[in-house]
Protein backbone atom coordinates (compact mmCIF):
# COMPACT_ATOMS: atom_id res chain seq x y z
CA UNK A 1 0.00 0.00 0.00
CA UNK A 2 1.45 3.12 -0.93
CA UNK A 3 1.57 5.75 1.36
CA UNK A 4 1.03 9.61 1.07
CA UNK A 5 3.71 11.28 2.46
CA UNK A 6 3.44 14.34 4.96
CA UNK A 7 2.59 17.74 3.22
CA UNK A 8 6.29 19.50 2.88
CA UNK A 9 8.55 16.90 3.17
CA UNK A 10 8.87 16.52 -0.94
CA UNK A 11 9.77 20.46 -1.09
CA UNK A 12 13.18 19.82 -1.08
CA UNK A 13 13.47 17.16 -3.63
CA UNK A 14 10.48 18.39 -5.58
CA UNK A 15 12.77 19.76 -8.80
CA UNK A 16 14.21 16.09 -8.99
CA UNK A 17 10.74 14.08 -8.99
CA UNK A 18 9.33 16.52 -11.52
CA UNK A 19 12.24 15.52 -14.00
CA UNK A 20 11.94 12.00 -13.38
CA UNK A 21 7.93 11.95 -13.99
CA UNK A 22 8.48 14.65 -17.14
CA UNK A 23 11.10 12.62 -18.60
CA UNK A 24 8.78 9.07 -17.77
CA UNK A 25 5.70 11.16 -19.99
CA UNK A 26 7.03 13.37 -22.24
CA UNK A 27 10.90 12.51 -22.68
CA UNK A 28 13.42 9.89 -23.99
CA UNK A 29 12.07 7.64 -21.55
CA UNK A 30 8.42 7.60 -23.11
CA UNK A 31 9.63 7.71 -26.91
CA UNK A 32 11.43 4.35 -25.70
CA UNK A 33 8.29 3.04 -24.68
CA UNK A 34 6.00 3.91 -27.85
CA UNK A 35 9.58 1.32 -29.60
CA UNK A 36 7.70 -2.12 -29.88
CA UNK A 37 10.08 -4.00 -29.07
CA UNK A 38 11.32 -2.91 -26.07
CA UNK A 39 7.88 -2.11 -24.65
CA UNK A 40 7.09 -5.93 -25.88
CA UNK A 41 10.16 -6.91 -23.36
CA UNK A 42 9.22 -5.45 -19.75
CA UNK A 43 5.57 -5.01 -18.10
CA UNK A 44 6.79 -1.87 -16.95
CA UNK A 45 6.75 0.05 -20.00
CA UNK A 46 3.65 -0.82 -21.10
CA UNK A 47 1.64 1.85 -18.39
CA UNK A 48 2.98 5.24 -17.64
CA UNK A 49 2.50 5.10 -13.41
CA UNK A 50 4.33 9.23 -13.89
CA UNK A 51 0.81 10.36 -14.04
CA UNK A 52 -0.29 9.13 -10.59
CA UNK A 53 3.19 10.16 -9.30
CA UNK A 54 2.61 13.89 -10.22
CA UNK A 55 -0.80 13.37 -8.39
CA UNK A 56 1.03 12.60 -5.02
CA UNK A 57 3.78 15.15 -5.67
CA UNK A 58 0.93 17.92 -6.11
CA UNK A 59 -1.37 16.74 -2.69
CA UNK A 60 2.24 16.63 -0.82
CA UNK A 61 4.02 19.52 -1.44
CA UNK A 62 3.47 22.65 0.43
CA UNK A 63 1.29 24.72 -1.50
CA UNK A 64 1.82 28.33 -0.78
CA UNK A 65 5.68 28.12 -1.93
CA UNK A 66 5.54 24.72 -4.18
CA UNK A 67 2.36 25.69 -6.11
CA UNK A 68 4.07 27.48 -9.05
CA UNK A 69 7.01 25.42 -9.22
CA UNK A 70 5.12 22.35 -10.47
CA UNK A 71 4.14 23.85 -13.49
CA UNK A 72 7.45 25.03 -14.45
CA UNK A 73 8.34 22.20 -16.19
CA UNK A 74 5.02 21.59 -18.37
CA UNK A 75 5.53 25.52 -19.04
CA UNK A 76 8.36 24.55 -21.02
CA UNK A 77 6.46 22.57 -22.73
CA UNK A 78 3.90 24.61 -23.71
CA UNK A 79 6.05 27.27 -25.67
CA UNK A 80 7.52 24.53 -27.58
CA UNK A 81 4.99 23.09 -31.07
CA UNK A 82 3.11 20.61 -29.40
CA UNK A 83 2.35 17.26 -31.35
CA UNK A 84 -1.31 15.95 -31.13
CA UNK A 85 -0.43 13.19 -28.68
CA UNK A 86 2.12 15.12 -26.08
CA UNK A 87 -0.64 18.21 -26.13
CA UNK A 88 -2.89 15.09 -24.87
CA UNK A 89 0.09 14.16 -22.56
CA UNK A 90 0.15 18.01 -21.37
CA UNK A 91 -3.18 17.96 -20.54
CA UNK A 92 -3.69 14.81 -18.75
CA UNK A 93 -0.37 15.90 -16.30
CA UNK A 94 -2.34 18.90 -15.76
CA UNK A 95 -5.35 17.13 -14.66
CA UNK A 96 -3.44 15.33 -12.37
CA UNK A 97 -1.60 17.98 -10.83
CA UNK A 98 -5.16 19.68 -10.50
CA UNK A 99 -6.57 16.28 -8.78
CA UNK A 100 -3.56 16.24 -6.63
CA UNK A 101 -3.59 19.78 -5.55
CA UNK A 102 -7.61 19.23 -4.29
CA UNK A 103 -6.26 16.67 -2.25
CA UNK A 104 -3.48 18.98 -1.14
CA UNK A 105 -3.92 19.48 2.98
CA UNK A 106 -1.71 22.99 2.95
CA UNK A 107 -4.35 24.04 -0.14
CA UNK A 108 -6.40 26.21 1.97
CA UNK A 109 -9.25 28.18 -0.06
CA UNK A 110 -8.40 31.65 -0.09
CA UNK A 111 -4.87 30.81 -1.56
CA UNK A 112 -6.30 28.27 -3.82
CA UNK A 113 -8.63 31.50 -5.27
CA UNK A 114 -5.75 33.35 -5.51
CA UNK A 115 -3.16 30.75 -7.71
CA UNK A 116 -6.43 30.14 -9.97
CA UNK A 117 -7.69 33.77 -10.41
CA UNK A 118 -3.84 34.57 -11.19
CA UNK A 119 -3.15 32.18 -13.74
CA UNK A 120 -6.59 32.55 -15.61
CA UNK A 121 -5.93 36.03 -15.81
CA UNK A 122 -2.70 35.45 -17.11
CA UNK A 123 -3.91 33.18 -19.66
CA UNK A 124 -6.27 35.32 -20.96
CA UNK A 125 -4.56 38.40 -21.04
CA UNK A 126 -1.99 36.53 -23.13
CA UNK A 127 -4.83 35.41 -25.44
CA UNK A 128 -6.63 38.97 -25.54
CA UNK A 129 -3.34 40.65 -26.27
CA UNK A 130 -2.19 38.06 -29.30
CA UNK A 131 -5.78 39.00 -30.96
CA UNK A 132 -4.62 42.82 -30.84
CA UNK A 133 -1.94 43.88 -33.30
CA UNK A 134 0.20 46.60 -31.89
CA UNK A 135 -1.38 46.61 -28.25
CA UNK A 136 1.06 47.03 -25.44
CA UNK A 137 1.35 44.10 -23.31
CA UNK A 138 -0.55 44.83 -19.97
CA UNK A 139 1.46 43.79 -16.60
CA UNK A 140 -0.64 44.88 -14.36
CA UNK A 141 -3.02 42.09 -13.20
CA UNK A 142 -5.91 42.11 -10.64
CA UNK A 143 -5.82 40.32 -7.36
CA UNK A 144 -8.15 39.06 -4.86
CA UNK A 145 -8.56 40.72 -1.88
CA UNK A 146 -5.58 43.48 -3.17
CA UNK A 147 -2.92 40.59 -3.33
CA UNK A 148 -0.71 41.08 -6.16
CA UNK A 149 0.71 37.92 -8.55
CA UNK A 150 3.41 40.44 -10.11
CA UNK A 151 6.44 38.28 -10.51
CA UNK A 152 4.48 35.01 -10.14
CA UNK A 153 3.43 34.76 -13.49
CA UNK A 154 3.82 31.00 -15.18
CA UNK A 155 2.02 31.22 -18.54
CA UNK A 156 4.09 30.83 -21.49
CA UNK A 157 4.11 34.51 -23.28
CA UNK A 158 3.30 34.18 -27.18
CA UNK A 159 2.64 30.38 -26.67
CA UNK A 160 -0.66 28.90 -29.28
CA UNK A 161 -0.89 26.47 -26.56
CA UNK A 162 -1.36 29.27 -23.75
CA UNK A 163 -4.16 28.39 -23.04
CA UNK A 164 -3.91 25.10 -21.31
CA UNK A 165 -2.96 27.19 -18.19
CA UNK A 166 -6.19 28.20 -17.98
CA UNK A 167 -7.78 25.40 -18.45
CA UNK A 168 -5.63 23.44 -15.87
CA UNK A 169 -6.57 26.65 -13.35
CA UNK A 170 -10.34 26.03 -14.55
CA UNK A 171 -10.24 22.58 -13.55
CA UNK A 172 -8.77 23.59 -9.81
CA UNK A 173 -11.72 26.45 -9.34
CA UNK A 174 -14.26 23.78 -10.72
CA UNK A 175 -12.69 21.12 -8.06
CA UNK A 176 -12.65 23.06 -5.18
CA UNK A 177 -16.46 24.60 -5.80
CA UNK A 178 -17.32 21.29 -6.45
CA UNK A 179 -15.86 19.88 -2.84
CA UNK A 180 -16.70 22.38 -0.45
CA UNK A 181 -20.20 23.82 1.06
CA UNK A 182 -21.17 27.24 -0.70
CA UNK A 183 -22.61 29.24 2.01
CA UNK A 184 -24.78 32.15 0.59
CA UNK A 185 -23.88 33.47 4.49
CA UNK A 186 -20.12 33.68 4.99
CA UNK A 187 -19.32 37.19 3.23
CA UNK A 188 -15.09 36.17 3.37
CA UNK A 189 -16.29 33.23 0.81
CA UNK A 190 -18.31 35.97 -0.83
CA UNK A 191 -15.31 38.21 -1.11
CA UNK A 192 -13.40 35.78 -2.79
CA UNK A 193 -15.48 34.36 -5.44
CA UNK A 194 -16.83 38.00 -6.64
CA UNK A 195 -13.37 38.94 -8.56
CA UNK A 196 -14.36 35.42 -10.44
CA UNK A 197 -17.40 37.01 -12.32
CA UNK A 198 -16.06 39.36 -14.43
CA UNK A 199 -13.06 36.96 -15.27
CA UNK A 200 -15.28 34.12 -15.74
CA UNK A 201 -17.52 36.37 -18.11
CA UNK A 202 -14.24 37.05 -19.62
CA UNK A 203 -13.87 33.32 -20.59
CA UNK A 204 -16.23 32.93 -22.90
CA UNK A 205 -14.60 35.30 -25.39
CA UNK A 206 -12.07 32.88 -25.35
CA UNK A 207 -11.47 31.28 -29.23
CA UNK A 208 -10.94 27.59 -27.61
CA UNK A 209 -13.53 25.62 -26.55
CA UNK A 210 -11.56 24.44 -23.58
CA UNK A 211 -11.61 27.53 -22.21
CA UNK A 212 -15.15 27.67 -22.19
CA UNK A 213 -15.47 24.89 -19.29
CA UNK A 214 -15.90 28.47 -17.20
CA UNK A 215 -19.45 27.43 -17.45
CA UNK A 216 -18.41 25.24 -14.84
CA UNK A 217 -17.34 27.28 -12.12
CA UNK A 218 -19.73 30.02 -13.48
CA UNK A 219 -22.96 27.71 -12.49
CA UNK A 220 -22.98 27.51 -9.25
CA UNK A 221 -21.49 31.06 -8.69
CA UNK A 222 -24.43 32.89 -10.17
CA UNK A 223 -26.54 30.99 -7.39
CA UNK A 224 -25.02 32.86 -4.48
CA UNK A 225 -25.47 36.74 -3.51
CA UNK A 226 -21.77 37.90 -5.17
CA UNK A 227 -21.99 41.86 -5.67
CA UNK A 228 -21.02 41.62 -9.18
CA UNK A 229 -22.77 39.36 -10.64
CA UNK A 230 -26.03 41.84 -11.24
CA UNK A 231 -23.33 44.26 -13.49
CA UNK A 232 -21.83 41.35 -14.99
CA UNK A 233 -25.16 39.49 -15.96
CA UNK A 234 -26.34 40.94 -18.61
CA UNK A 235 -22.80 40.84 -20.77
CA UNK A 236 -22.66 36.89 -19.48
CA UNK A 237 -26.42 36.47 -21.02
CA UNK A 238 -24.98 38.33 -24.40
CA UNK A 239 -21.85 35.96 -24.69
CA UNK A 240 -24.20 32.68 -24.23
CA UNK A 241 -26.12 33.55 -26.68
CA UNK A 242 -23.21 34.88 -28.94
CA UNK A 243 -21.81 31.04 -28.48
CA UNK A 244 -24.65 29.28 -29.11
CA UNK A 245 -25.30 30.61 -32.15
CA UNK A 246 -22.67 30.64 -34.02
CA UNK A 247 -22.50 27.94 -37.15
CA UNK A 248 -21.81 24.46 -36.06
CA UNK A 249 -22.65 24.75 -32.58
CA UNK A 250 -26.43 23.55 -33.21
CA UNK A 251 -27.01 20.35 -31.26
CA UNK A 252 -22.91 20.60 -29.73
CA UNK A 253 -22.72 19.98 -26.11
CA UNK A 254 -21.54 23.38 -25.89
CA UNK A 255 -24.84 25.26 -26.79
CA UNK A 256 -26.37 22.82 -23.90
CA UNK A 257 -24.28 24.09 -21.84
CA UNK A 258 -24.91 27.68 -22.87
CA UNK A 259 -28.20 26.98 -22.34
CA UNK A 260 -28.12 25.68 -18.80
CA UNK A 261 -26.56 28.61 -17.58
CA UNK A 262 -28.70 31.01 -19.57
CA UNK A 263 -31.36 28.65 -17.28
CA UNK A 264 -29.67 29.94 -13.83
CA UNK A 265 -29.20 33.19 -15.11
CA UNK A 266 -32.75 33.75 -16.02
CA UNK A 267 -33.67 32.09 -11.64
CA UNK A 268 -31.10 33.69 -10.13
CA UNK A 269 -30.32 37.09 -11.56
CA UNK A 270 -32.99 39.84 -13.05
CA UNK A 271 -32.26 40.12 -16.40
CA UNK A 272 -34.58 39.41 -18.90
CA UNK A 273 -34.03 38.44 -22.71
CA UNK A 274 -35.36 41.33 -26.00
CA UNK A 275 -37.80 39.83 -28.05
CA UNK A 276 -35.04 39.93 -30.58
CA UNK A 277 -33.20 37.42 -28.35
CA UNK A 278 -36.22 35.13 -27.07
CA UNK A 279 -36.95 35.02 -30.79
CA UNK A 280 -33.71 33.69 -32.12
CA UNK A 281 -33.19 31.70 -28.86
CA UNK A 282 -37.04 29.73 -29.99
CA UNK A 283 -35.62 29.40 -33.52
CA UNK A 284 -32.65 27.23 -32.06
CA UNK A 285 -33.29 23.51 -32.87
CA UNK A 286 -33.41 21.79 -29.34
CA UNK A 287 -36.80 23.95 -29.50
CA UNK A 288 -37.82 23.48 -33.08
CA UNK A 289 -37.11 19.76 -32.70
CA UNK A 290 -38.75 19.37 -29.01
CA UNK A 291 -41.88 17.13 -30.23
CA UNK A 292 -39.73 14.19 -32.34
CA UNK A 293 -36.35 14.87 -29.89
CA UNK A 294 -37.65 16.60 -26.63
CA UNK A 295 -34.38 17.83 -24.45
CA UNK A 296 -34.47 18.25 -20.70
CA UNK A 297 -32.19 21.83 -21.34
CA UNK A 298 -34.66 23.28 -24.03
CA UNK A 299 -37.62 22.63 -21.04
CA UNK A 300 -35.68 23.75 -18.00
CA UNK A 301 -34.45 27.30 -20.13
CA UNK A 302 -38.41 27.60 -21.30
CA UNK A 303 -39.67 27.24 -17.74
CA UNK A 304 -37.53 29.98 -16.62
CA UNK A 305 -39.13 32.10 -19.37
CA UNK A 306 -42.37 31.60 -18.94
CA UNK A 307 -41.76 31.79 -15.52
CA UNK A 308 -40.35 35.58 -16.23
CA UNK A 309 -43.56 36.66 -18.16
CA UNK A 310 -41.34 37.03 -21.42
CA UNK A 311 -43.36 37.50 -24.41
CA UNK A 312 -43.20 36.83 -28.02
CA UNK A 313 -45.61 35.56 -30.30
CA UNK A 314 -43.57 32.31 -31.11
CA UNK A 315 -43.98 31.75 -27.70
CA UNK A 316 -47.52 30.53 -27.61
CA UNK A 317 -47.12 28.47 -30.82
CA UNK A 318 -43.96 26.50 -28.91
CA UNK A 319 -46.25 26.19 -25.42
CA UNK A 320 -48.64 24.24 -28.04
CA UNK A 321 -45.97 21.86 -29.04
CA UNK A 322 -45.00 21.86 -24.98
CA UNK A 323 -48.79 20.64 -24.36
CA UNK A 324 -49.15 17.43 -27.24
CA UNK A 325 -45.17 16.58 -25.43
CA UNK A 326 -47.11 16.65 -22.17
CA UNK A 327 -49.37 13.67 -23.62
CA UNK A 328 -47.20 11.63 -25.69
CA UNK A 329 -43.49 11.70 -24.29
CA UNK A 330 -42.79 7.78 -22.70
CA UNK A 331 -40.56 9.96 -20.31
CA UNK A 332 -42.39 11.13 -16.40
CA UNK A 333 -39.64 13.42 -15.89
CA UNK A 334 -40.30 15.06 -19.31
CA UNK A 335 -44.12 14.88 -19.21
CA UNK A 336 -44.08 16.51 -15.33
CA UNK A 337 -41.86 19.13 -16.80
CA UNK A 338 -44.52 20.51 -19.42
CA UNK A 339 -47.37 20.30 -17.37
CA UNK A 340 -45.02 22.59 -15.14
CA UNK A 341 -44.76 24.77 -18.12
CA UNK A 342 -48.26 24.61 -19.29
CA UNK A 343 -50.14 25.60 -16.23
CA UNK A 344 -47.46 28.28 -15.87
CA UNK A 345 -48.06 29.84 -19.20
CA UNK A 346 -52.01 29.20 -18.55
CA UNK A 347 -52.21 31.10 -15.61
CA UNK A 348 -49.28 34.24 -16.14
CA UNK A 349 -49.88 34.35 -20.30
CA UNK A 350 -52.69 36.89 -21.28
CA UNK A 351 -54.75 34.32 -24.11
CA UNK A 352 -57.44 35.77 -26.63
CA UNK A 353 -60.46 33.74 -26.12
CA UNK A 354 -59.90 31.80 -29.27
CA UNK A 355 -56.30 30.60 -27.93
CA UNK A 356 -57.90 29.72 -24.50
CA UNK A 357 -60.40 28.02 -26.22
CA UNK A 358 -57.89 25.82 -27.97
CA UNK A 359 -56.16 24.74 -24.72
CA UNK A 360 -59.24 23.54 -23.45
CA UNK A 361 -60.37 22.06 -26.48
CA UNK A 362 -57.59 20.19 -26.30
CA UNK A 363 -57.44 18.88 -22.79
CA UNK A 364 -60.85 17.53 -23.07
CA UNK A 365 -59.66 15.69 -25.85
CA UNK A 366 -57.02 13.83 -24.54
CA UNK A 367 -59.56 13.35 -21.40
CA UNK A 368 -61.72 11.55 -23.69
CA UNK A 369 -59.01 9.32 -25.22
CA UNK A 370 -57.49 8.82 -21.71
CA UNK A 371 -60.62 7.39 -20.13
CA UNK A 372 -61.02 4.82 -22.73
Amino acid sequence: MLIVPSVGKLDHCLEELLYIAENDILGDVAEEKEVDKIASKMKETRKVKSFETLKLISQSITFSTHALKLLSHINIHIQKPLTPKKKVRLEKMLDHIAQGLECNPSAESDQLFIFAHGLIQDSISVESLKSQEGCEIQTNRLSIRDISYKGNSTTPQGSKNSHLTAVFALGVLHNRLKNMKLDKKDEQLLSMLDPFVSLLGDCLNSKYEDVLSGFRCLAPMIKLPLPSLEAQADKIKILLLDIAQKPGNANSLLVQSCLKLLTVLLRSTKITLSHDQLHMLIQFPVFIDLQTNPSPVALSLLKSVVGRKIVVHEIYDVVLRVGELMVTSQSEPIRKKCSQILLQFLLDYHLSDKRLQQHIDFFLTNLRQGSY
